[in-house]
């Protein structure tokens, strides 16, 4: 497997699916189990749902798909770039409609976004598939 140029890359953003996944999933638990208090520490309107549990419920889907998607990829299966580069892409937004709530979290999960969406549609490609 150390001969394929590109699986570096393949682990690196397979990891970090898992752990965008995870941050997601207990991001996404806490609005759940805790909304009062999450809501007592956003300022202003919530911009996409007015319901804190709603986006808590959305959050720990993304999350629960990408850590799957993250296995994926470390499997070397097909169908997880196609579904990373879209959960991750819906993940980006979501987390930009939310920054002015949580600056410093929203923009690191973009950021990290932006390294798998760059890791799987660069690094990752058909043609790493052959074997050196």
């Amino acid at each position: 497997m150390a001969g394929r140029p590109s699986y570096g890359w393949k682990t690196f953003v397979g990891i970090l699916l898992m752990v965008v996944g995870f941050f997601n999933v207990i991001d996404g638990l806490v609005s759940i189990t805790r909304s009062n208090q999450v809501l007592r520490q956003l300022t202003g309107e919530l911009p996409l749902i007015s319901n804190i549990k709603t986006w808590g419920w959305i959050v720990l889907i993304l999350g629960i798909v990408l850590i799957l998607a993250g296995f994926g990829m470390l499997g070397g299966a097909t169908w997880a770039r196609a579904v990373a580069i879209i959960v991750v892409s819906v993940n980006a937004i979501t987390q930009l409609a939310y920054l002015p709530h949580n600056p410093f979290w929203s923009f690191t999960m973009i950021l990290i976004d932006i390294f798998i969406i760059y890791g799987i549609a660069v690094h990752c490609g058909k043609e790493d598939e052959i074997l050196v």
